[in-house]
């Protein structure tokens, strides 16, 4: 029997999965770059109470989290401005260097085995700030 004959679960002829995974993925950028977590440029300058050039200057400085889904706009995930989490971002986001900024965003945000299954958020949120910093250190060396 080929694999181009073999069927999955519901029927559909397996592979060519990769445009429809490429799909998928935009999509769930798309949605996650619009969602009411996100700041814009302005409302990131305005929390901060600095300009919209500084929130830029930290962004490229590896300083603050920017996540772009087009080629003109960025936009800020509202928890990295919390007062706990913060002064760890700037550590994460070197130590995942090799990471898209979306990359770095999952970090944050996925259930990390590493961490006993917390996100990095929930574990910095519970003051494990030396084990995130050392799993950011482990998945960036990995991904070097």
């Amino acid at each position: 029997m080929s694999t181009h004959s073999l069927l999955d679960p519901c029927n559909r002829p397996l592979g060519g999965g990769y445009d429809e995974a490429i799909r998928q993925g935009n999509l769930l950028v798309q949605q996650l770059w619009s969602g009411r977590e996100m700041l814009t440029t302005e409302e990131a300058a305005k929390l901060l109470g600095v300009t919209k050039q500084t929130i830029y200057r930290r962004k490229n400085a590896g300083q603050l989290l920017g996540l772009a889904a087009d080629t003109t706009a960025y936009r800020y995930p509202s928890w990295q401005f919390d007062s706990d989490v913060m002064p760890y971002v700037p550590d994460v986001i070197k130590k995942l260097k090799s990471y898209s900024a979306w990359g770095v965003y999952l970090f944050f945000t996925q259930k990390e085995p590493l961490l006993g299954g917390e996100s990095p958020l929930q574990a910095i949120k519970r003051r494990k700030l030396d084990e995130v910093i050392r799993v950011a250190e482990i998945l960036g060396k990995e991904n070097e």
